[in-house]
């Protein structure tokens, strides 16, 4: 919209000429457009399609990384059909993290239940080795948590994500929040749990919002706040969240919202 009254379907128009006459950059910001639903349906099978495309292009000035990490992204998102295949999504994964996208091991650490063994020691060894990086910290933890890689240590677990949290990354602040609150690794805090789902919830975490909304909504163990309560779960619909938008869905329909708060993902 800029000089001109914006139109992103005339927009797309003119990025598909310019792909037609070769312009690889073109061609990323279509498929970004279909990825994120830029004042589109989101269509992340179109997407998908098209970064997949652009890598066998094999141009230098790509950033191959950016894309890997979208494609292993939108397999691990999971709320829509990407066309990606388990082993992709995976590997796309670890192709990003090789590029540098750090926060993609967070992503294949959430994923540890669909990795095999041999990659759950792959990450296990990798996030081992770097312990100032606030992804791998977080994914570290996970793997302690969940025996990924390692034995089970509820305590080691907590330390990484109380390590992330306080490196300023908002999923380790969500995973902390979560030890506090359900006492695994650490003594039970409802003031810490508090403190840190909040900061979570408004950096952007979809569960951190879910699981404030449904206390506000519940009362417990804070205190009922229903107009509160919506804001959060709407925020977290936004961002794709499945228990969100069902227990929105049921709110509306003058339902008894049948949810389960405290949810790690």
């Amino acid at each position: 919209g800029i000089s001109v009254p914006k139109d992103i379907n005339k927009a797309i128009e003119y990025f598909q000429k310019a792909t037609d006459l070769g312009c690889i950059e073109a061609r990323i910001e279509t498929a970004d457009i279909y990825y994120d639903g830029v004042e589109l349906p989101i269509d992340r099978l179109r997407a998908c399609q098209m970064y997949k495309d652009i890598l066998t292009l094999n141009v230098d000035t790509v950033d191959v990384g950016r894309i890997y990490r979208l494609l292993g992204q939108a397999y691990a998102d999971k709320f829509t059909n990407c066309g990606l295949t388990r082993e992709e999504g995976i590997t796309f994964l670890k192709q990003a993290i090789n590029q540098g996208y750090t926060d993609a091991v967070e992503t294949l650490a959430f994923l540890g239940s669909e990795i095999d063994e041999g990659d759950r020691h792959w990450l296990f060894n990798l996030t081992s080795q770097h312990q100032n990086d606030p992804h791998f910290v977080l994914a570290l933890g996970i793997c302690y948590e969940n025996g990924y890689g390692t034995f089970r240590d509820a305590e080691a677990a907590f330390n990484y994500y109380k390590k992330s949290a306080d490196l300023g990354d908002p999923f380790g602040k969500h995973y902390a929040a979560c030890s506090y609150l359900s006492g695994n690794g650490v003594e039970k805090s409802i003031d810490e749990w508090l403190r840190l789902e909040t900061q979570a919830a408004n950096q952007g975490v979809p569960a951190a919002q879910f699981n404030l909304g449904v206390c506000y909504l519940k009362g417990d163990p804070v205190e009922k706040n229903e107009e509160k309560a919506l804001q959060l779960l709407k925020l977290a619909a936004t961002n794709h969240h499945e228990g969100a938008i069902k227990t929105l869905r049921d709110i509306q329909a003058n339902r008894t919202p049948e949810v389960q708060n405290f949810v790690q993902e």
